[in-house]
């Protein structure tokens, strides 16, 4: 089931774990230094700032340790780069002590369509 946003809907976009997704390699939270949450359409090409990068170190992501879920704040500005129509591939990447690349978090059902909100002018 695919995340909907109209364009400029300042909703967050949630990613939920059943556990701390770190324990496979080892890690908790505290050793996290950055998480990075990004819209792409092409996961294999598309740079990670191309239309939409949030991170935990610039205060556009949160992490409720407590119940596993990772956030990404959007406000109506977010949107200058994302096309109504189109659906997006959402990526939340974790940079941990001890590993010099961010782990790619998997995630289930990834796709965050952006549609144009009729009921509003």
């Amino acid at each position: 089931m695919s995340i909907t946003r109209y364009l400029g809907q300042p909703l967050p976009i949630t990613v939920r774990f059943p556990k701390n997704p770190l324990s496979t390699y080892g890690k908790k939270y505290s050793d996290i230094t950055d998480v990075s949450m990004n819209l792409k359409i092409n996961l294999e090409t598309d740079s990670d700032d191309e239309y939409l990068e949030k991170k935990l170190s610039t205060g556009g992501v949160s992490i409720d340790e407590v119940s596993h879920i990772f956030t990404m704040d959007i406000n109506q500005d977010d949107y200058s780069n994302l096309v109504a129509g189109q659906a997006y591939m959402l990526t939340l990447n974790i940079n941990v002590s001890g590993y010099s690349e961010y782990l790619e978090m998997y995630i289930k059902d990834r796709s965050v369509v952006i549609t144009s909100d009729t009921n509003r002018e």
